[in-house]
């Protein structure tokens, strides 16, 4: 799945698009998130959302923006 910006942020080549991966786990994403983020930038932080979801947001080292996404009524 494929996403477009927040809200007021400023679209640039590069932040137009991210990738969205939909996990399995909380143990999955959190080691997506750590792995992504590591050296990258944090746009959203790994949280309970209103949705029933972990979520995070974030950039990886390589500038690809990244959306993380564990719906916990899976488990």
């Amino acid at each position: 799945m494929a996403s477009d910006t927040f809200p007021n942020q400023n679209v640039s080549i590069g932040n137009n698009v991210s990738i969205v991966l939909e996990c399995e786990s909380e143990e999955e994403i959190q080691t997506h998130y750590d792995r992504l983020s590591k050296g990258g930038n944090v746009f959203m932080e790994l949280q309970d959302t209103f949705w029933g979801a972990k979520y995070a947001k974030l950039q990886d080292p390589f500038g690809v923006i990244w959306d993380l996404n564990f719906e916990k009524s899976k488990s």
